[in-house]
């Protein structure tokens, strides 16, 4: 896929060039952008990241396997996610990994999971994807770590 912006972000302007890639393929930016400075490209980015249309939480479990991630994060990229947080882990030989992630406005929750699915069917994954509400997508925080260890024998 040709994107018409390149020149600007030639100096390390990885963020700018970011935010405006995954405005061009969500149809958000259909001009170049190629002659602006790069101060007022920051100033777009930044509107441009309030605008972004609905926020999801994505869970995702799937046979821990070589090439999940890698199918995870593309399929998120075809459907024009941008991915603000995320975790994964390993349990019990289960890849499992949560998602925090906005998408245009006319994605549907049931295209988003059908996306998934179809692409993590090699990996037997499950997909489950639900709005964030506005409160909700304001307060995930990342900012504070806990660890809980429990000691003692296993009971019902």
């Amino acid at each position: 896929m040709d994107f018409l912006i390149d020149d600007p972000f030639r100096n390390g302007n990885k963020y700018v060039r970011d935010k405006f890639v995954f405005a061009q393929k969500s149809g958000i930016i259909k001009d170049s952008v190629q002659d602006l400075p790069i101060r007022c490209l920051y100033q777009l980015a930044e509107v441009m990241e309030t605008l972004m249309g609905v926020s999801y939480f994505i869970t995702i479990t799937s046979q821990n396997h070589s090439g999940v991630l890698t199918a995870i994060t593309t399929a998120l990229g075809e459907l024009g996610g941008d991915m603000h947080h995320a975790s994964q882990s390993i349990v019990h030989g289960l890849f499992t990994m949560t998602i925090a992630a906005k998408f245009p406005d006319h994605r549907s929750i049931q295209v988003i999971q059908e996306h998934l699915l179809q692409v993590g069917r090699n990996y037997e994954m499950a997909v489950l994807v639900r709005e964030l509400l506005e409160d909700e997508a304001d307060v995930i925080s990342t900012d504070s770590t806990y660890y809980l260890t429990v000691n003692g024998q296993d009971a019902p």
